[in-house]
């Protein structure tokens, strides 16, 4: 491809002098200079553009000379070169990357591919002499035709590209970027042709079975012996060669391949499938049911089958842990094709990508990994540096050539014709700027004009008046948008709403003041304007004035209608069609008081936003489908598609007209589904339970619940009348929420006296009619427990019984070894359900996820510190409390814009205390339920002073400062007014320390000062025990969910891997983390697994 022209104007271009370039408003010359960022292409184009090797063993161009191919043999296998290995973007301690006999039969001790900057690059190529001239190499007359050409540069590089002359070229981080577009069209193609078994187009064949035979993997799936080629002589012109005869192969059935039953239920609920005219081609068109094939789709019909269409159509009809894979695959797809994406979801997006990728290496054959798959592992580069994947994808450029290709006159000058086609639409364009004509022709007109012009469809026209059709209500609400969203009116919206705050109703809240400003705004706005006519001087008064009087009742009705690029359809004449057009709404700023409402912006006034997506994405009305079978395979919590992933922090975008709500179908797996919105709170409420599950939860210790005449004190200090009547109705809809689920909290004291004290394993922790009282997340945790431990009882090499979670990284938590694990062991599990004292690990996994909860979300007043330096049994050793005296100081440092620190501290290891510090104010309370009983904070004092003064050193001075011996001090508050235990000794402590964060996180607002909190808690001293036990059962769920969820799911945050650490590592991990308890067993309390004697 030649390329030197380009070259030479974008030397011009980024020249110091510049091209010289009009400014039409200035009406003067400038220097305009300009660079190339970035090219997108096909990845075929990409080998051209970038001369570099895009096929054989180095075809990744990102892994370049390190890119981990595997050939396969010729005969009997494919002979095809695949790219697995991905478990090298996986941790170093990953247990996946020692079980070869689950991936290509070989460990992987490797870690990821370095990336080489633009200058090694750069190096590189200026110091390759036998580098090839740019062009054909053409072979002059009487001279040998040579045999090879130059062998490429550490077999990537086939020549340097003409765009390292450009001076910038070096210092850009991704000048070539994948094209997403193409990479989703072909993994969707071998997905569809695998899974349906194709012949033409299924990567899982005789050919990919013989691979795993010679690769030594997967016995069950390669083909039987005695079915296997028989070789046999015959003659060839005198000579005899050998020939394999090829029998018909019986290849046994896959985890990943569709029965004949399951591809009928598949293509059946495909036909059913009905999406908005223009959102993609009808997926019926490129089906053919009776060869039970795919062929057809365009690049665009491949992202909604991947994104939207496929993670339906698969419910139920597949193996859970394979169709846990697909779907965390489409959402993979379907997020980062988005408009906006959390730049802190990047990095988790990669972590799942890299898991869903050795989970497909477990199932699919490895013929299935082309380098079209690879790339998968390359793609989230490529949105970091440039952005979401729609600013640099070939989609806007393949829908330009389409209409290139429509200039075509003349076929056998195809490229004469384009050129004349482009110019004279370029003078046209240019004519009009200086002819006042209204139809120019030769071009195209717009569909619609302004947002409020459309057409209907003559077929079902009809004329009615909507007063004696009785349509009124329907037609006053309609002229009450209308008149909101048009600037000319916005003077008499605020001057109304301004009247109605000020006609001396007392205490109108928000929601009553705009309900009566829609009810009364059109009939208020018409008698205004005729008692105060314009002055007639402009169109504008003239407009007024007529918008004034509203519409006329007599209107036409239309069955279909088309505006701003979009086709309405009424239920009615929906029925028979095969796009779904009607069932869309538009969220608009006509705030009613509920609380779906109350995002009036999401369509912003006088912007037209219509439902890029409607109400429902797909309308799939398929046969009931029989659950997927039972399988082997250890139980996983699949990754749920997530509800809704859109940041409106700096940009607002278009959002689907739609709430989506997880619901479940087949067992262990969730899905995403549309759901019609809600105008009322309540009504929400009754249709998603899991939303009032995390009201509960968020909001689990309400002033009435806690203690009814300490209603005032709750409230916090200085709280305006509408603020507390708000707070007050919000507190009425916890009681309500808290007496909803209150049968779904166990009940500990209805358990027999004679129950096990302690955790026996295999056998249940609680009585079984206990167990199904149980929520959700706590039977199912419940009944993981089990299965782990009957396995671990029937193991002949068992692992220790717990859970692994790991800390994550970037949020200031403890990340050295051995803190960047914690252990969760079941017998800590066993005290969750009994309502015992809970272990140090607990209260950690608790505390990383609530101080991730605020980080996630910017809560910008208080932030939670790592407990894992603060016990007793290590700030005692004046080494490590020097560690941890470091790792306070660099948290205040990172937080210091916090108001106050929770920090969880264990002064014995079942005795918690939580201490609150207020860096700036230089004070620290400490909120202790168990006061009663002596304590000594002789080293955590010492330890925080010394922490602040470090910390007033690099920060700076603060607020208020108190000196001491040479060095500043905290004023520690021991005796300060919180919950109180009735019975200090009992070892609940930590239960009261969650309860107490959570009030805290709650109340963040009013309670940054110490006088605050004291205000807070004054009256909570004296609140009987028995009121606050009403709220262990919520604590229950909640840490339930998060081991559940958050440990034992991977796609949760503290998710390890599968497996455990070997146990020898654990030991040592517990050893330095001062955690030598020992493992309860069936026979009661000794050490598990078995010490081996030598």
């Amino acid at each position: 491809m030649y390329l030197e022209l380009l070259k030479e104007e974008l030397e011009t271009l980024w020249a110091e002098e510049g091209v010289d370039t009009w400014d039409a408003v200035a009406e003067e010359y400038f220097p305009l200079r300009a660079a190339l960022i970035t090219t997108v292409q096909d990845y075929l184009g990409y080998g051209y553009i970038s001369c570099q090797v895009c096929h054989g063993h180095k075809a990744c161009v990102r892994c370049m000379e390190e890119t981990m191919f595997l050939q396969l043999g010729k005969d009997p296998g494919s002979s095809k070169t695949v790219y697995m290995g991905h478990r090298r973007w996986l941790q170093k301690t990953d247990p996946w990357r020692k079980r070869g006999d689950l991936f290509d039969g070989t460990n992987e001790p490797r870690g990821p591919p370095r990336k080489k900057s633009g200058e090694e690059i750069d190096t590189l190529l200026k110091g390759w002499k036998e580098c090839p001239a740019p062009g054909k190499i053409r072979q002059k007359p009487g001279e040998k035709k040579k045999k090879k050409e130059t062998t490429p540069l550490i077999g990537v590089w086939k020549r340097r590209s003409v765009f390292w002359d450009l001076p910038y070229w070096k210092i850009l981080d991704t000048p070539h970027c994948l094209d997403v577009m193409h990479i989703t069209k072909n993994v969707c193609e071998s997905l569809l042709g695998t899974l349906l078994n194709m012949p033409d187009r299924t990567k899982d064949g005789p050919k990919a079975r013989q691979d795993l035979k010679v690769l030594g993997i997967r016995e069950e799936l390669q083909i039987p012996p005695a079915q296997e080629g028989q070789s046999e002589e015959e003659a060839d012109g005198g000579q005899k060669r050998k020939r394999i005869k090829q029998p018909d192969y019986y290849c046994p059935p896959s985890c990943f391949t569709f029965s004949p039953a399951e591809v009928d239920q598949f293509f059946n609920c495909l036909v059913g499938v009905r999406v908005p005219f223009g959102y993609s081609g009808l997926i019926s068109r490129y089906m053919d049911p009776k060869k039970r094939n795919f062929s057809g789709m365009k690049s665009h019909d491949c992202h909604v089958m991947m994104t939207q269409i496929l993670p339906v159509a698969i419910r139920g009809i597949m193996d859970d842990h394979v169709r846990a894979t697909l779907t965390g695959l489409c959402n993979f797809f379907d997020v980062i094709t988005r408009k906006s994406i959390s730049v802190k979801k990047l990095a988790r997006l990669q972590e799942e990508i890299v898991v869903i990728l050795c989970e497909m290496e477990m199932y699919f054959p490895p013929a299935f990994f082309d380098v079209m798959v690879h790339l998968l592992v390359h793609i989230m580069d490529d949105i970091v540096s440039l952005g979401p994947a729609f600013l640099h994808n070939m989609m806007p450029f393949e829908r330009m050539n389409g209409v290139i290709k429509g200039y075509v006159r003349n076929r056998s000058h195809p490229d004469g014709s384009i050129v004349q086609g482009w110019l004279t639409e370029e003078c046209i364009s240019f004519c009009t700027n200086y002819l006042d004509i209204e139809d120019p022709v030769g071009l195209p007109q717009n569909k619609h004009l302004c947002r409020f012009e459309g057409v209907g469809h003559k077929n079902g026209r009809k004329e009615l008046h909507v007063h004696m059709s009785g349509r009124s209500s329907d037609f006053d609400r309609a002229n009450l948008v209308a008149l909101q969203h048009i600037d000319l009116i916005d003077p008499w919206l605020k001057e109304h709403k301004t009247m109605i705050e000020n006609s001396g109703k007392p205490m109108m809240t928000e929601a009553e003041i705009y309900r009566e400003h829609n009810s009364s705004f059109a009939r208020w706005f018409k008698d205004h304007i005729d008692a105060n006519p314009p002055p007639m001087d402009s169109d504008k008064d003239k407009l007024v004035l007529a918008l004034s009087h509203g519409p006329a009742p007599n209107i036409m009705t239309y069955q279909a209608y088309d505006i701003n690029g979009y086709t309405f359809y009424t239920e009615e004449k929906d029925k028979n069609s095969v796009y779904q057009n009607s069932g869309t709404l538009i969220r608009i700023n006509t705030y009613s008081g509920s609380t779906a409402s109350k995002d009036k912006h999401l369509a912003a006034p006088h912007v037209s936003v219509p439902p890029r997506q409607p109400a429902a994405p797909v309308v799939i009305a398929p046969p009931e489908r029989p659950a997927a079978p039972e399988v082997s395979a250890p139980p996983q919590q699949p990754a749920a598609p997530e509800a809704e992933e859109y940041e409106r922090d700096n940009f607002q975008w278009d959002i689907p007209t739609s709430s989506q709500v997880v619901h479940e179908d087949a067992p262990g797996l969730k899905y995403v589904c549309s759901k019609k919105l809600f105008d009322s709170q309540e009504t929400a409420e009754e249709e998603n339970p899991e939303e009032v599950a995390t009201a509960a939860v968020k909001n689990m210790l309400s002033p009435n619940t806690l203690r009814a005449t300490a209603t005032t004190a709750m409230e916090g200090p200085s709280v305006q009348p509408k603020k507390r009547k708000r707070q007050n109705k919000k507190d009425a809809q916890d009681k309500a929420a808290a007496a909803k689920s209150k049968d779904k909290v166990p009940l500990l004291d209805k358990l027999p006296n004679n129950w096990r004290p302690l955790h026996h394993l295999g056998q249940p922790m609680l009585p079984e009619h206990v167990v199904k009282k149980l929520t959700p997340d706590m039977r199912s945790l419940h009944e993981t427990v089990l299965h782990v431990e009957n396995l671990l009882l029937k193991s002949k090499d068992p692992g220790y019984p717990l859970f692994v979670a790991k800390v994550p990284t970037g949020m200031n938590f403890v990340e050295k070894y051995p803190a960047d694990l914690c252990f969760i062991r079941f017998n800590d599990i066993f005290s969750i359900y009994r309502m015992q004292a809970l272990h140090f690990s607990v209260v950690r996994l608790v505390a990383l996820s609530l101080s991730s909860q605020i980080v996630k979300e910017g809560t910008p007043t208080i932030a939670i510190m790592d407990p894992f330096y603060m016990r007793e049994s290590i700030i005692c050793n004046p080494g490590d409390r020097a560690i941890a005296t470091q790792q306070v100081e660099d948290f205040m440092l990172a937080n210091i814009k916090k108001g106050a620190i929770l920090i969880p501290y264990f002064p014995e290891d079942k005795f918690c205390t939580l201490i609150v510090v207020h860096p700036q104010h230089s004070h620290a309370v400490y909120l202790d339920s168990g006061r009663d009983r002596k304590k000594d904070y002789s080293h955590i004092r010492a330890l925080l002073n010394d922490a602040l003064t470090g910390f007033a050193n690099k920060a700076g001075p603060l607020k208020v400062e108190r000196k001491s011996r040479g060095g500043l001090v905290l004023t520690h508050t021991t005796n300060f007014p919180c919950l109180r235990q009735s019975t200090p000794d009992n070892g609940m402590d930590a239960w009261y320390a969650i309860l107490q964060m959570q009030e805290y996180i709650k109340y963040a607002d009013d309670m940054l000062l110490p006088e605050n909190l004291r205000n807070r808690f004054a009256n909570m001293a004296d609140v009987p025990d028995r009121e606050i036990r009403k709220n262990w059962g919520r604590i229950q769920q909640f840490i339930c969910t998060i081991i559940l969820q958050d440990v034992n799911n991977r796609s949760g945050e503290f998710f390890y891997g599968y497996g455990l650490p070997p146990n020898d590592e654990i030991d040592l991990r517990l050893e330095m983390s001062r955690d030598e308890r020992p493992f309860n067993s069936l026979e009661g309390c000794r050490p598990f697994p078995p010490r081996r004697t030598t």
